[in-house]
């Protein structure tokens, strides 16, 4: 394979992926998936979590602290 149409491959195949690149984009614009980019962070929260308290406990005694196995 020559450089000449190795460039040309490579030009060939970059355009077609800049191509497919923006047809992704312009569905995604069309169908709405940039409508509410807030909603997503907000998912993971019931009514038993509420936004900004953390309740979670699986971490609590990392610093060995309580009761559990010796480190």
């Amino acid at each position: 394979m020559t450089v000449p149409f190795a460039a040309f491959l490579l030009i060939v195949v970059l355009l077609i992926a800049a191509i497919v690149a923006m047809g992704a984009f312009i569905w995604a614009v069309r169908t709405n998936q940039f409508s509410n980019l807030n909603k997503a962070a907000y998912v993971i929260f019931d009514e038993d979590e509420p936004v900004g308290v953390f309740t979670d406990d699986v971490f609590a005694d990392s610093h060995g602290e309580g009761e559990g196995e010796e480190r």
